[in-house]
C-alpha cells in the first residue's frame, strides 16, 4: 500500500499523485510552447517547379479573427510561432520559403498571391489544427482549402500543449502542399491579360 506523502510545516497530507499533479498544474501555467522552425516539403517544391518559368508574389496574409502571435493552450499556456510572429505571417513566410525553393517567386512578379485565414485553431483535447485558408490571385482567381491535421490525443496538459505546439509547423506544410496540388492552383498563377474578365472562383 503506497503511503501518502507529507508536506511538512503545514500539517496537509497529499498523496504523491495528488502533488504529481499539482507541478504539472503549475508548470503548463507558466510554459511557453513555440513551434519549430518552417522548412519546405521536397513534394510541394517539385509540384511548384513544374510551373516555371512562371514567377509569382506574395502579399499580405490575414486572419478572420485575429490571434495575435499566440494561442492559449490549457491553462493558458501559450502557443506561439518560432519568432513570435503573427501567425498570419508564420503562414505567409511558409508559402514565400516554397515557392523560393522552387525558385518562382519574384517580388516583381505580374501576378500576387495574398491570402486569409478563414480558420485558424487548435484542440488540444482532440489532438486537431484546423486551419482554413482563402488565397486569392491579383488576376481575380481564388481557392479556399482546409487543413486539418491530427497529432493524436494526451491526457497531459504538459504533453498535450507541447505536442500542439510542435505539430503547428507540419500542419501549415499539408496546408501548402494542399493549396499547391488544387486543381485550379495553375490559374492563380497566370498574369491578368491571360485570365477572363470576369476570374473564377472555386471552393
Amino acid at each position: 500500500m503506497s503511503l501518502p506523502a507529507r508536506v511538512t510545516g503545514g500539517g496537509i497530507a497529499l498523496r504523491r499523485g495528488t502533488l504529481s499533479v499539482l507541478i504539472v498544474v503549475l508548470l503548463t501555467g507558466c510554459v511557453t510552447y513555440s513551434a519549430v522552425r518552417y522548412s519546405p516539403m521536397a513534394e510541394t517544391v517539385a509540384l511548384l517547379r513544374e510551373h516555371r518559368p512562371v514567377k509569382v508574389n506574395v502579399g499580405h496574409f490575414t486572419m478572420r479573427n485575429p490571434r495575435g502571435a499566440s494561442i492559449d493552450c490549457r491553462l493558458g499556456a501559450p502557443i506561439q510561432t518560432p519568432d513570435d510572429e503573427p501567425f498570419e505571417d508564420f503562414v505567409r513566410k511558409a508559402f514565400v520559403a516554397e515557392l523560393v525553393m522552387a525558385e518562382v517567386y519574384s517580388e516583381g512578379a505580374p501576378v500576387t498571391l495574398t491570402g486569409v485565414l478563414e480558420e485558424f485553431d487548435f484542440s488540444s483535447v482532440d489532438g486537431l489544427w484546423r486551419i482554413t485558408l482563402a488565397l486569392a490571385s491579383s488576376n481575380s482567381r481564388q481557392l479556399t482549402v482546409t487543413e486539418v491535421y491530427d497529432y493524436g490525443f494526451h491526457y497531459l496538459g504538459d504533453v498535450a500543449c507541447r505536442q500542439t505546439a510542435h505539430a503547428l509547423t507540419p500542419a501549415v506544410q499539408d496546408l501548402v502542399h494542399k493549396v499547391v496540388q488544387h486543381p485550379d492552383f495553375a490559374g492563380l498563377l497566370t498574369s491578368p491579360s491571360q485570365t477572363d474578365p470576369g476570374g473564377s472562383k472555386t471552393k
